[in-house]
């Protein structure tokens, strides 16, 4: 028999675990979640901010939720983008785009969970309209049910911060590539305009020059030619 009615697990929908090179120092790290707390044994991602204990149960430091950039870039404001953190905010987006992906898995599984619980002991999920989450024809939930339940809504609230966040993040990281591709289209102009300039001077003095010679030909022979007729004249 399945536990409460519920058949699907951590994993059906998809990934729910950052991957490492992408975990903060202080982020919830899976691989040791059983040393945060009982209820997050083996769970890929808290939804909240946690106390690591070590054995004697003294805390040893705060532990963050699973995604918090998403939240604290949606608290404070999503950053503007120059050559200086260019990189880290780059590092930043990709990042946020996984957590995008964790955090709908996450929700929807949790919810999915409980429908099955609640269909399991013979009532009727169904969506409010206006909360957009689920509740009883009953009108009643098991304790387990609603924690769940909050739980995975607490995850959709923080996936869609982690949206907008995404898209305004995307968007100034466009705007400064934008402002760079410009800057060195202009760098390239101005570079070409010298070189062309030094072309056409280095041209002209090459003219100039072949001009004087020629001119200094031309005078040679004309006196030349005086000199001949005034020997011609003599005789």
């Amino acid at each position: 028999m399945v536990d409460h009615g519920i058949y699907t697990k951590q994993g059906d929908f998809g990934s729910e675990a950052l991957r490492k090179e992408l975990l903060d120092n202080d982020e919830y790290d899976p691989l040791f979640g059983s040393n945060l707390s009982s209820r997050l044994y083996e769970h890929d991602n808290s939804a909240f901010d946690m106390w690591q204990k070590n054995s004697d149960g003294k805390i040893v430091k705060k532990v963050k939720a699973t995604c918090n950039i998403c939240d604290e870039m949606h608290k404070s404001s999503v950053p503007s983008i120059n050559a200086a953190n260019f990189k880290k905010r780059s590092k930043h987006l990709e990042k946020l785009e996984e957590c995008i992906y964790i955090l709908d898995n996450s929700w929807r599984r949790r919810e999915q969970q409980q429908i099955e619980s609640i269909e399991f002991r013979g009532d009727i999920p169904y969506v409010d309209p206006e909360t957009f989450k689920i509740n009883t024809q009953s009108g009643t939930m098991t304790k387990m049910e609603k924690n769940h339940l909050d739980t995975a809504y607490i995850y959709r609230d923080r996936m869609r911060k982690c949206i907008e966040v995404r898209d305004k993040l995307k968007e100034n990281i466009d705007i400064y590539k934008d402002k760079l591709a410009a800057k060195q289209k202009k760098t390239a102009k101005k570079k070409k305009t010298k070189s062309n300039s030094g072309s056409r001077s280095g041209s002209k003095t090459s003219k100039s020059g072949s001009k004087t010679s020629k001119s200094g030909s031309k005078s040679g022979r004309v006196g030349v030619t005086t000199r001949s007729r005034g020997i011609v004249k003599k005789k």
